[in-house]
């Protein structure tokens, strides 16, 4: 074992390609480095909201996250080893504890069960987007469909 493994304050592994082959054009200059796929923990900025948990967690549902972590495409990390992640963070935690576990409770605004339902929407966590949508369609009523009648008032 390991020094580093054994002792809790060591500094996680950089999460840093040793080649950074593949980096955009200035990229490296932004000091952006490729994520290898082999790293177990993965730190996110994700609009200045900081999370860090496993690639299993990212990869264990289909999702972006998914594709963005399985290795299909470059994601690249700051000098600090931070992914960025150009999101608001305000919702990342509970999309995290969804992959994680598969349901979460869900926010009781139904403002932010709308700002969640857009998250889950652009990372593409179907189950999660699923339980937002019946959670909407629980608590918004619905209005009734214009009659034609109504219809003519308003255009006459």
């Amino acid at each position: 074992m390991s020094a580093q493994a054994s002792d809790p304050a060591a500094p996680a592994p950089a999460l840093e390609a040793a080649k950074p082959s593949g980096l955009e054009p200035g990229a490296a200059a932004c000091g952006l480095k490729p994520l290898t796929p082999n790293s177990k923990y993965v730190k996110l900025n994700v609009g200045g909201s900081l999370h860090y948990t496993t690639l299993r967690t990212l990869t264990g549902q289909d999702s972006m996250l998914k594709a963005m972590f399985s290795g299909r495409a470059e994601v690249l990390t700051d000098a600090g080893g931070w992914v960025l992640i150009d999101r608001s963070g305000r919702h990342f935690g509970t999309i995290l504890n969804y992959l994680r576990d598969g349901s979460v409770p869900l926010p009781e605004s139904t403002r932010e069960l709308g700002e969640l339902l857009g998250e889950a929407r652009y990372y593409l966590v179907q189950g999660l987007i699923e339980d937002c949508q019946l959670a909407l369609q629980v608590r918004v009523p619905h209005l009734p469909s214009p009659t034609p009648m109504c219809l003519e008032l308003s255009q006459g």
